[in-house]
């Protein structure tokens, strides 16, 4: 088990024990005639699907091909037969892992605009598929653009080479012609 699991199971039991401790001696408080306040239980949140989400991504980056192919079928398999949050973002995560042969952007950006609104999701979940939703909006545009500006650059390279021969031919009819005039 993890430090912090095992700080958050001691914080919760010390504060069950505390708070239980306290309905054991209601006479001594009559008896000073002071009255304690109460004590607040320590509650600790469950961690973010976002979190797991995170260190399944890192624990993904490490895998060989083959393993990695391996826990894409799976997820993939497991996303669409149960169709839950969580399982659809790591399927995404997936999915914009750069330079895989199962890399898939416009693909994940549809899964992500395509949400179903079935299940309550936490916050962490929403505000993270937000942001990889603009992240990958804006990497399309980038995209877009970049391809339209080698576009523009591939017809310029080929002007350029157009106008360079003219220049060559002008060039050899300008010595042919010195040559005439010389003889």
């Amino acid at each position: 088990m993890s430090c912090s699991f095992n700080k958050m199971i001691f914080v919760l039991v010390l504060s069950t024990l505390l708070a239980a401790c306290s309905h054991l001696l209601p006479n001594a408080d009559q008896l000073s005639g002071e009255s304690r306040p109460e004590i607040a239980t320590v509650v600790t949140p469950d961690p973010e699907p976002v979190d797991d989400l995170m260190r399944d991504y890192l624990l993904a980056e490490k895998m060989s091909t083959e393993q990695l192919l391996a826990v894409f079928e799976e997820t993939k398999n497991k996303f669409l037969s149960e169709n839950k949050s969580e399982d659809r973002m790591r399927y995404i995560l997936l999915l914009v892992m750069p330079d895989k042969s199962f890399h898939n952007r416009d693909a994940a950006l549809r899964l992500l605009k395509e949400w179903p609104q079935l299940e309550e999701q936490s916050p962490g979940i929403i505000g993270f598929r937000n942001f990889l939703m603009v992240r990958l909006e804006e990497e399309n545009r980038m995209i877009g653009k970049l391809k339209r500006i080698s576009q523009k650059m591939k017809i310029e390279e080929e002007r350029s080479e157009m106008l360079q021969t003219k220049i060559n031919e002008i060039r050899d009819m300008e010595k042919a012609f010195n040559r005439r005039n010389l003889y």
